[in-house]
């Protein structure tokens, strides 16, 4: 079987040209949907929590935060330390995003006070008017 050189230099161009736009067209795919993300000083991040991938459950949060940005190197690493400012720690930019609300969490405004039942009669009944 004889085949026409000239026949084989054109679709081995056209596969070039086809491998070459498809490649433009992914990368204009790519760079649309990259989220170009500028961290400042004294904003608030969730952490991405790597390890929990292997013992990943439905509902559990695979971020963990807020943490306040206290340093942004050139580099793209970032310190990060808690609410309370006991830990510090220098992360990688991709493995953080911005926290929405920017407001911390006030550990203090999650506590549920419990009382006896007889606090509970007590506070509801000795209240009440007598007609």
């Amino acid at each position: 079987m004889l085949f026409d050189i000239s026949s084989l230099d054109e679709w081995r161009t056209r596969a070039y040209d086809n491998a070459k736009l498809f490649n433009e067209k992914v990368k204009r795919w790519h760079e649309k949907r990259i989220q170009n993300r500028e961290f400042k000083v004294g904003e608030y991040v969730l952490l991405y929590n790597s390890r929990l991938r292997f013992f990943a459950r439905k509902l559990l949060s695979k971020w963990e935060g807020p943490y306040i940005i206290e340093e942004v190197y050139r580099s793209g690493a970032i310190k990060i330390n808690n609410a309370a400012g006991t830990n510090p720690n220098v992360v990688n930019g991709q493995r953080i995003k911005h926290y929405i609300s920017r407001t911390p969490i006030n550990v203090e405004t999650n506590i549920i006070e419990t009382i006896t039942l007889e606090e509970h009669i007590k506070e509801s009944f000795w209240n009440t008017p007598k007609y």
